[in-house]
């Protein structure tokens, strides 16, 4: 597109040749590929230009995809100071595009403008003796890194707008026979990818991804397809007794072609150094500058002690299995590390990546990591304030403790974090959880997109999306950690909540063969025999569950259920009260089970009092994490209905209360938490939480209604349902006493008899597997 002179849009004045707009005194600075974005909207102001149209005109026969144009248009909203939701400028038109909808007035350029334009590498020329000090530590890598400019200069012969953006390193070769110089091998990519990183203008592959292609046989066209980059890096490193050799190259990924080639010969006892004038090569080749202009942030979390790096990359091969005894040796390697180098924060972050999966895999409580995370994050930004996933942890401790909506500190720490690496899955997960629950679905998704760009082959972004209903994500887990349990696991709750009992069943029985030591999936697996009637079969898993893990929540409350289910219900309601007297944890809504059962027994045995100072006492402990004080139960109870935990103790207690004949006590919780609810998210007012609460308010009509809903496949599952949905067990709310009022209406037998067929055709189902 010609540079057709200065726009005015609106209030702002565009000056593309300076990628800035300015209004008044204002002037903001913007993107090369931002500028060209709203200039060419501006051009074509009040046409709808669809994201292909952009990629399309403004990036011909380069690899863009939608993402970055999302970005674009997100921070174009902000220098313009602009709202999506109210657009003056840029409006989204919903599966179609974007809109310039301001006033476009044509300027004439002042020939001032054009003589003070200088060339954006002028004061950060690579010829320039402070900059290059500032750059290069050696002088043999200063003469190198002039030559390696020359001659991607004259290999591309564009202006540096056009040169590559998007980079991936893939893991070098190890040419020793030596297995033990893997480590060295690894972490010459592991720094690359770290001094990369923080180049501005050029997004880079996260490791996760970057790694899945080691000694792959794949072209290196189809590897840069997968990831969406316009270069590769990758290498080799081969030892002698006293020196190494490290050869690296940059491809281009749409040609195959060979860009630039660079060959390190090093003694030994230089490796570390090496390892950084490799990665200030390439930024020199790319023609890009470090986010501060300082060469030591090419290596900014990592170790100069050989032994703490190949222990902590043992730790990361043990976390990428992720079962139960793999996890626990990647705790221990990473400490060890931490023991060797107290300054490794790579070790710190990989600690914290380790107690999430421990927590998924229900290892540990969700209180239990909390305070240990956040400990390790306030460590590591002692080393390094400006630590985004540490900031990012902090966060989401504050919003464990004022779920759903967070306070000021967590939306300050979070949005922080995001504007520091907005690509970082440590940061890009927790960050979209707590805006979904604040109505900022977009914005999630934006989040979202953005770090998957980065990282196609994150474990953890897969895993949020797959846990939150999204089936494709769900099954590029699969794909791509196939002896991973994780995938299979998640799929099997998302068929459970869909009502594919069967379905759910056999992949449960595959994570279970993937991981024999897990207690989840044999309790989660008894859960759903118990539900289709299979006994035998239940209490067998339960036992192979209490086998692995007689803790775990999952196995305490399948345990549970099959005494109930068995006829025992004295000794259940005993165990469910032992439980919550014992401040047993939340997993995947097992304390739904402890609560029905307990609230059972409670009401059949006169215990209703019993039942009201337990749960009260339970959910304030291990609900909230353990964070809250103790208080007697009148002052829950009177209390304001302030967040979600509040909400579940006092929905909890209002069927004892009703039987204790408390009316007013019942009318004021039933009253705060309508006012609640009625105010709350819109991911929680759409969730399964009003069928309950339709029960206990005497709204039955509603409550079967919406449990239509749920047996048809009609009703919209939420962030909440995804996982919990049928993981609530509906079924013991038909048989204990929570289901009595729904007995009486004339539409339930049509519901039970339905209810009935389903679980009779799984259960033959689940026989033929």
């Amino acid at each position: 597109m010609q540079d057709a002179g200065n726009v005015r849009i609106g209030d702002w004045i565009l000056e593309p040749s300076l990628n800035r707009i300015s209004r008044g005194d204002e002037t903001v600075s913007l993107e090369p590929l931002s500028a060209q974005v709203l200039e060419y909207l501006a051009r074509n102001a009040g046409q709808v230009i669809s994201v292909e149209e952009l990629t399309e005109r403004l990036w011909p026969r380069r690899f863009v995809g939608d993402s970055p144009v999302y970005r674009i248009v997100a921070d174009l909203r902000r220098a313009l100071s602009d709202d999506a939701r109210e657009p003056r400028y840029i409006e989204t038109i919903r599966k179609r595009g974007y809109r310039l909808v301001a006033p476009v007035d044509e300027l004439p350029r002042s020939s001032a403008l054009r003589d003070s334009t200088k060339s954006p590498t002028d004061e950060n020329s690579l010829s320039n003796p402070q900059s290059r000090g500032h750059r290069l530590r050696l002088a043999v890598a200063a003469i190198a890194l002039v030559l390696i400019v020359f001659a991607v200069s004259l290999f591309f012969r564009q202006d540096a707008g056009q040169l590559p953006t998007r980079i991936a390193v893939i893991p070098f070769e190890n040419m020793s026979p030596e297995i033990a110089n893997e480590a060295f091998v690894d972490g010459i990519t592991e720094v690359i990818i770290h001094g990369l990183a923080n180049v501005d203008g050029l997004d880079t592959i996260a490791r996760t991804s970057s790694f899945a292609y080691r000694n792959a046989p794949i072209d290196v066209r189809e590897i840069g397809r997968q990831l969406g980059v316009d270069v590769l890096l990758e290498g080799s490193v081969q030892w002698s007794v006293d020196r190494v050799r490290i050869a690296a190259q940059l491809i281009d990924t749409e040609s195959g072609g060979h860009l630039w080639s660079g060959l390190y010969d090093e003694q030994k006892q230089d490796i570390f150094a090496i390892q950084d004038r490799i990665a200030e090569s390439i930024v020199g080749t790319l023609k890009l500058k470090l986010i501060d202009g300082q060469p030591d942030q090419v290596r900014q979390t990592g170790t100069r002690n050989y032994a703490a790096l190949e222990t902590y990359l043992r730790g990361r091969g043990e976390l990428a299995t992720a079962s139960i005894e793999s996890l626990k040796r990647a705790e221990q390697l990473f400490e060890e590390a931490l023991q060797i180098d107290p300054d490794y924060n790579d070790a710190r972050y990989a600690l914290m990546d380790t107690y999430d999966a421990m927590m998924w895999a229900g290892m540990t409580s969700y209180r239990e990591p909390l305070q240990t995370k956040a400990t390790l994050a306030r460590e590591i930004l002692r080393y390094d304030p400006d630590s985004a996933p540490a900031l990012a942890q902090l966060a989401w401790l504050d919003l464990g403790l004022h779920f759903p909506p967070g306070s000021g500190e967590a939306k300050a720490y979070f949005e922080r974090a995001y504007a520091l690496a907005p690509g970082d899955a440590d940061v890009a997960w927790p960050y979209a959880y707590y805006l979904t629950f604040n109505d900022q679905f977009e914005k999630a998704r934006t989040v979202l997109t953005d770090a998957l760009t980065l990282d196609p082959r994150s474990l953890q972004l897969l895993g949020f999306l797959a846990r939150h209903g999204s089936s494709e994500h769900t099954r590029r887990l699969r794909e791509i950690y196939p002896e991973n349990p994780t995938g299979w696991a998640i799929e099997g709750r998302l068929l459970h909540s869909r009502g594919k009992i069967a379905a759910a069943y056999e992949h449960f029985q595959i994570a279970a063969e993937k991981d024999p030591r897990s207690p989840d999936f044999p309790a989660w697996s008894a859960m759903i025999l118990l539900d289709v009637g299979m006994l035998e079969e239940a209490a067998d898993m339960v036992g192979r569950a209490e086998q692995n893990g007689p803790d775990s929540p999952l196995t305490v409350a399948a345990k549970v259920a099959l005494v109930y289910r068995q006829g025992d219900w004295q000794r259940a309601g005993e165990m469910a009260f032992s439980a919550l007297t014992a401040n047993a944890y939340p997993r995947h809504f097992s304390h739904r089970v402890l609560q029905l059962v307990a609230l059972d027994y409670a009401l059949r045995t006169n215990q209703a009092q019993r039942y009201v100072d337990v749960y009260v006492g339970w959910h304030h402990f291990a609900f909230a994490k353990g964070q809250r004080p103790k208080v007697p139960v009148p002052s829950v109870l009177d209390a304001p209905t302030s967040d979600w935990p509040d909400y579940l103790v006092k929905i909890g207690v209002i069927a004892a209360l009703q039987f204790l004949v408390k009316e007013e006590s019942v009318e004021k919780l039933l009253r705060a938490n309508q006012q609640f609810f009625e105010s709350g998210s819109q991911a929680f007012r759409a969730s399964s939480l009003d069928i309950e609460w339709h029960i206990l308010a005497g709204n039955i009509d509603a409550a079967i209604a919406g449990i239509k809903e749920l047996q048809g496949g009609t009703r919209a599952l939420t962030l909440f349902d995804s996982e919990g949905l049928r993981s609530n067990w509906w079924w013991l709310r038909f048989e204990t006493r929570l289901g009595v009022p729904l007995r009486s209406h004339p539409d339930f037998e049509t519901l039970a008899n339905r209810a009935a067929t389903n679980r009779s055709l799984a259960r033959e189902a689940i026989l033929r597997l």
